[in-house]
């Protein structure tokens, strides 16, 4: 169990129309925002706009808010092929998706930590 100085806000609502003032002040964003978990399958272009380009909105806007702690929910989906080499998969295992939701979590996980490293943030 993890105590937390105070309760968490939820923020619900679309990735795209977040904005700055719902999040400044925060000491830390929890993003666990996703489409496309099995067995709701989605459109390859959902899962960009969600998973990749909603996540990413979702550190940008953090990041014009002062947040520098992010925690991002990935997926075991992103290990597809490399979990069959692991038991269990541990974190450092290569991400080698194999159906269309891994590889956009994947994307995602990529894209963010290049980001975060750009901008000096912490990404977890």
């Amino acid at each position: 169990m993890i105590s937390l100085p105070c309760e968490p806000e939820w923020i619900t609502g679309n990735l795209h129309t977040l904005q700055p003032n719902q999040i400044a002040g925060a000491d830390a964003v929890i993003h666990l925002a996703t489409s496309g978990v099995s067995p709701k399958r989605v459109s390859w272009n959902e899962l960009l706009e969600a998973n990749v380009v909603g996540s990413l909105r979702v550190i940008e806007i953090g990041a014009l808010a002062g947040v520098c702690r992010f925690v991002v929910a990935g997926s075991s989906h992103e290990y597809g092929q490399a979990a069959s080499r692991f038991s269990p998969i541990p974190p450092y295992a290569p991400l080698e998706p194999v159906n269309p939701y891994g590889a956009s979590k994947a994307a995602a996980f990529h894209l963010l930590r290049a980001f975060a490293i750009e901008q000096k943030l912490e990404l977890f």
